[in-house]
């Protein structure tokens, strides 16, 4: 008996006992339910009639996996990316670990939100442009003030921090 092995085009995919079930077309008009495996910490959905992954038939048993769906490659050596996409493929948002030690977060169409068990960036960014505008000096003269130019700049960074980063 022989590894039987192909390239597939995943059809259609669901949730069945707690497993993603990928209908994957092996051969023209030959299709076949898969389990679909991914590495440890990575939860996707492949997107129907877009991807393509590796099957691989289950000893004797006559079924299937799919081990892995394939993205278009952006990665290069030594880099991972983790993206998603809808249900067109247009990439929504990705993660880009690159090999010179950059890290590339991308919202294509939303807003980024980076925060902790504790704080949000969002917040102390908005706190700090706040504490900022509202600066009061002492000294003589007793009452200094920003000038309205540069609160009209402040305010635009405020406008600029909040168009990036949302609140989780």
């Amino acid at each position: 008996m022989g590894l039987k092995v192909a390239i597939a085009k995943i059809i259609s995919s669901a949730i069945q006992e707690s497993f993603r079930i990928a209908k994957a077309e092996i051969y023209p008009n030959y299709s076949k339910e898969t389990r679909v495996f991914y590495p440890p910490g990575v939860d996707s959905v492949p997107v129907d009639g877009k991807d393509q992954g590796l099957t691989i038939e289950v000893g004797t048993s006559g079924k299937t996996a799919c081990v892995g769906v394939s993205p278009v490659p952006v990665a290069e050596s030594g880099e991972i990316r983790i993206y998603s996409r809808d249900e067109a493929g247009e990439l929504k948002a990705s993660v880009h670990c690159k090999a010179n030690g950059d890290i590339e977060v991308v919202s294509t169409d939303g807003k980024i939100a980076i925060d902790n068990d504790t704080e949000k960036l969002k917040v102390i960014m908005n706190d700090l442009m706040k504490e900022i505008k509202d600066i009061v000096t002492i000294g003589s003269p007793s009452v200094h003030t920003i000038k309205p130019t540069t609160k009209v700049k402040f305010d635009a960074l405020d406008v600029r921090i909040n168009n990036l980063l949302k609140e989780s």
